[in-house]
């Protein structure tokens, strides 16, 4: 398995197409927050601020490892009285090679995936 080096997530208040293997500030998106280091497996939890009352915002997880980037399924939320919202998403990769990937987003708060694709 590869290690991550880059995860966060892109956010926007209008719908996007999936952004392929591009970062995050070259996504359609236009905000985002990321945090680089050493990931493997595992969980993690950013939180995005000054976000506007009474508004729906979509969103996607990614992260980048030696293949690139990869984003998950956009997922809808939309803020009430809070203009603080926090994730908790637990990402796993799995990299067979550079033609076929494997990846799986999963909010353990519900124990459901919320996103999994498989490229050939």
């Amino acid at each position: 398995m590869d290690t991550n080096d880059e995860r966060g997530f892109v956010y926007d208040t209008v719908t996007h197409t999936d952004p392929g293997n591009v970062a995050p500030a070259s996504s359609d998106y236009t905000s985002y927050v990321t945090e680089a280091g050493t990931f493997g497996e595992g969980t993690f939890t950013l939180t995005i601020d000054s976000l506007t009352q009474g508004t729906t915002y979509y969103y996607r997880a990614f992260s980048h490892n030696s293949f690139g980037y990869d984003y998950g399924e956009e997922v809808i939320f939309e803020t009430t009285e809070t203009t603080s919202w926090t994730n908790e998403t637990k990402h796993s990769s799995i990299w067979t090679d550079e033609s076929k990937s494997s990846t799986s987003w999963t909010d353990e708060s519900k124990s459901t995936t919320i996103w999994t694709n498989e490229t050939l």
